[in-house]
């Protein structure tokens, strides 16, 4: 149980890291400004990378059970997004 705790607090703190650092990218950023979706939303910007992040948690730790991290990262990452 340790274990997923580990790779939730991994995940939700990477998705708001990944998502500044993709809208930081010259060609995202007038997309933002514009307000196109997905790169201008919290929401999905959050979803689509932690979705991701956790395909890729799962993997690396082979074990499909990583997977139910993703609700509380999720919604960790939106917290701490807000803040940013």
């Amino acid at each position: 149980m340790l274990d997923l705790l580990i790779w939730a607090v991994f995940v939700a703190f990477g998705i708001p890291g990944i998502v500044l650092a993709v809208r930081a990218l010259p060609w995202v950023s007038s997309r933002v400004l514009e307000g196109v979706k997905p790169w201008a939303c919290d929401i999905c910007m959050s979803f689509w990378i932690g979705a991701w992040l956790v395909v890729g948690a799962a993997l690396a730790a082979s074990s499909p059970l990583v997977l139910v991290v993703a609700p509380p990262a999720y919604t960790v990452a939106l917290l701490l997004l807000r803040v940013l």
